[in-house]
């Protein structure tokens, strides 16, 4: 996935308000929204991974999101 693919298949996903953060990667796209509560403890944030092709977003580690902030930032 490159930043054309990501636009049109997931542009509203990433230019939602709770989403903080987005990052291409190896071409999957990482992102991660903020929690509609104020987090205390690092559990409550999420990142996620979309792959293309898959459907549905998968949620990673933190390491692996800290990996995709390596790569190309939409976000």
């Amino acid at each position: 996935m490159n930043r054309e693919d990501v636009a049109e298949k997931y542009g509203e996903l990433v230019s939602d308000w709770f989403c903080v953060e987005a990052y291409i990667k190896d071409g999957d796209l990482y992102y991660r929204y903020d929690a509609a509560d104020p987090v205390t403890e690092p559990g409550q944030i999420t990142f996620n991974k979309i792959t293309d092709g898959v459907s549905e977003p998968v949620q990673v580690t933190t390491v692996e999101f800290h990996e995709a902030q390596k790569g190309d930032k939409l976000k």
